[in-house]
């Protein structure tokens, strides 16, 4: 099998209230910014209308030698010949769809609790879908202890991180899970890219981002661009005198947890001029 980019997995859907008046094959332009992977899912319409929209779709994804994924359709997969397809916990078995498809065919397995991640990967799933990707605290931890057992199997299997619907929750889906040794290795969009304006420049932004380190800190895909130590506070002062040379405006917030710090730091900084937040009016001079 070919090696295959993870990175910024493109979902067509042929929900109307997210694809409006537009075609599917109009994914192409996402594909012309590089979009790395495309999935096909429409889950309400007739075999035979699927099976239509999916060679459509199969025809723009071959010119630019990207794999379409079809979503929960195996029957619909060997229909039409696409490089991969996704099973739901609620859909064909792992094994039987790795015998109707052979070894070359990518196989998706969606799994939301660590049983399911160690049944995908220890099946021969070739990557697992977490999400969402920017769960609650209480999922956080869900998250990250199924990356660890990913991790733990060591079968190299590939994590994507499902539910990315901005540019600006991307990033913060591929820090999400700083405690775990593997990272997330790609992110899944749809809306970001299939109905914005220009498909090809949001697919161009959201690549970059995906492949970019993470400005929230923690771990970003394919990167080993982490500062610690030293380096991190040589950084961090940086920041603060380019701060007090530049001057910009900067409104500093307070809350009960930073309060003493943020109270601190800006005379020890040279910052009285910034703007501050007082939680009392007698804290105003």
């Amino acid at each position: 099998m070919a090696e295959v980019d993870y990175s910024l997995f493109l979902g067509s859907d042929s929900t109307s209230a997210i694809l409006h008046d537009r075609d599917l094959v109009e994914v192409g332009a996402a594909l012309r910014g590089g979009a790395t992977l495309v999935r096909c899912r429409d889950g309400v319409s007739d075999t035979e209308i699927v099976v239509s929209t999916a060679r459509k779709l199969h025809d723009v994804t071959k010119k630019y030698t990207i794999p379409l994924r079809m979503n929960g359709r195996v029957d619909v997969s060997l229909a039409v010949g696409c490089e991969a397809v996704h099973i739901g916990q609620d859909d064909l078995d792992l094994r039987t769809a790795r015998e109707l498809l052979g070894t070359d065919a990518i196989i998706v397995v969606t799994i939301a609790v660590v049983a399911e991640a160690i049944a995908a990967c220890t099946g021969g799933a070739n990557y697992v879908g977490a999400g969402p990707c920017v769960p609650l605290d209480s999922q956080t931890a869900r998250t990250e202890e199924i990356l660890r057992v990913v991790a733990a199997l060591g079968n190299n299997s590939t994590t994507v991180s499902i539910g990315v619907m901005s540019t600006s929750k991307i990033q913060r889906a591929l820090c999400r899970p700083s405690a775990a040794k593997k990272g997330i290795d790609g992110v899944a969009v749809v809306s970001a890219t299939v109905t914005a304006a220009d498909p090809k420049k949001a697919a161009a932004e959201l690549l970059d981002l995906a492949k970019s380190p993470a400005i929230h800190g923690g771990s970003a895909a394919n990167t080993q661009d982490r500062v610690e130590g030293s380096g991190l506070i040589e950084q961090v002062l940086a920041i603060i005198i380019a701060a007090g040379e530049k001057n910009p405006l900067s409104h500093s917030m307070t809350n009960v947890v930073v309060q003493n710090f943020a109270a601190n730091f800006l005379p020890s900084a040279d910052l009285q001029s910034w703007p501050a937040m007082a939680r009392k009016h007698s804290w105003e001079p």
